[in-house]
């Protein structure tokens, strides 16, 4: 029951990040130069990250137990930076808006 569960989950993030992956690749062809330009294509390098280790989640319970661990480090690791910079992207945005509203 716990296996299906976690196939059910992961199946559905995995589905999610597609769908995350295609939203990136839309917003880094109206987003291509500046700061914005630059942190899309980073996001959009974590995102291609993430998509990978939602990819060989399905694999994590015959992998051993140590490799498990560091591939869920990674994805955690990759999540932070994914976090800075979304909040750094909508910091910036937020400047922007207020600057040329003279705010």
């Amino acid at each position: 029951m716990v296996l299906t569960a976690f196939y059910v989950i992961m199946g559905l993030a995995a589905v999610t990040m597609l769908v995350g992956l295609g939203m990136a690749i839309d917003l880094l062809k109206v987003a291509r130069g500046g700061k914005i330009g630059r942190v899309v294509r980073i996001l959009l390098v974590l995102i291609v990250g993430f998509t990978g280790g939602y990819a060989v989640a399905p694999f994590m319970p015959s992998l051993p137990r140590e490799v498990g661990l560091i591939l869920v480090a990674v994805v955690y690791l990759l999540g932070a930076a994914f976090v800075v910079l979304v909040l750094s992207l909508i910091r910036s945005l937020i400047k922007k808006v207020f600057a040329e509203l003279n705010v």
